[in-house]
């Protein structure tokens, strides 16, 4: 699903984050800025008839240029919700932060496995309704297209803060935050969900193909990527020797993938699309076989100078079903691809 009222890093002029990837499927986690910047400046601009927007956009400028002053390679936050609803992009999901520095005795791997989302507010003030939407259709989407669980934290929960205030935390702890709609009936203030143990922890897989084990295209076809090298298989889906193009099994999972090859036989200016699909085993076929399930979500390459592609996706693999990554040329003659190599990160 697309996240509707959304300003992209594009949107904003920023490039890719440096963050480093990771799997945030553990839940959410509400911030607030402890300062009343983002008040005050509204202030001033409608005081001269100019729209108070004006300051969410600068007050997230400044927000970044802050974390990045004091070192970190991006804005600490994965996302902002502002309080006309819309959400600004940080890091977003899926990417180390910077803004849940673990405290001993609290909750762990705060930067690395949680979704931050600040309000932008100072001790006292409350999300507007606009803030709140923004904030449910944040959850919503991160719930239905990333997988990432119903959880919801306080900034305290991990750190030893005030962060995200009171009257955010309430709501933490009253339901206000995991409701559907940003009014619910009041219900009594509840403990925030315990943590996952310790089975929930990321795993690797890793697998790269040889020169022997070449993956041929075909234009217009779409075709599985063979891998011929193991380095790290823990769900035991790829066969010990010989080239075979599955690379993880779900039980369910959560995973995130990074691919890329060489393409031998390309001329600058062809188009490649990959894509990261699902397959499940067929005993009643003749002879037995994986039958494509679903697709994901294809990246178009097209080819430069340096002759390669890549591919980036995260998603949820269903019980039993096989990942696979699968190309498909629109090169006008057959080509190869070379140096082929993956790496998924996944819990279960």
């Amino acid at each position: 699903m697309a996240l509707d009222r959304f300003v992209s890093r594009s949107d904003l002029g920023w490039g890719a984050t440096a963050a480093a990837r990771t799997v945030t499927n553990l839940g959410m986690v509400a911030h607030y800025d402890a300062g009343y910047w983002l008040r005050n400046r509204r202030r001033e601009l409608k005081s001269a008839g100019r729209s108070e927007h004006i300051a969410c956009r600068e007050y997230w400028q400044r927000v970044r240029s802050m974390h990045r002053g004091q070192g970190w390679v991006d804005v600490g936050y994965c996302y902002f919700a502002c309080p006309d609803d819309y959400i600004f992009a940080g890091r977003e999901v899926n990417h180390q932060q910077a803004a849940q520095v673990q405290t001993a005795g609290k909750i762990p791997n705060g930067n690395s496995r949680y979704v931050s989302c600040t309000f932008g507010l100072g001790p006292g003030e409350k999300p507007t309704a606009g803030a709140l939407r923004a904030w449910h259709r944040l959850r919503t989407y991160l719930i239905r297209s990333h997988g990432v669980r119903e959880n919801v934290y306080g900034h305290r929960d991990f750190s030893s803060t005030s962060c995200p205030g009171d009257e955010i935390y309430d709501m933490v702890r009253d339901g206000t935050l995991k409701a559907s709609r940003p009014d619910p009936k009041p219900v009594p203030p509840t403990t925030p969900p315990t943590p996952p143990e310790d089975d929930e922890m990321i795993q690797y897989a890793s697998f790269g193909a040889s020169d022997v084990g070449k993956t041929e295209l075909q234009p217009g076809e779409w075709t599985d990527v063979l891998f011929d090298t193991e380095y790290a298989d823990p769900t035991k889906v790829h066969p010990d020797s010989g080239a075979n193009p599955s690379i993880l099994k779900g039980a369910p999972t959560v995973y995130w993938l990074e691919f890329g090859a060489d393409v031998e036989g390309s001329t600058p200016g062809d188009v490649f699309d990959v894509d990261a699909a699902e397959y499940l085993y067929n005993s009643s076929a003749t002879p037995p076989s994986d039958d494509l399930k679903e697709t994901g979500k294809p990246t178009s390459v097209m080819i430069t100078d340096s002759a390669n592609i890549h591919h980036t996706a995260v998603g949820s693999l269903s019980k039993d079903r096989k990942l696979r990554i699968r190309v498909r040329s629109h090169a006008e003659v057959p080509v190869k691809l070379t140096n082929a190599r993956v790496s998924v990160a996944f819990s279960v």
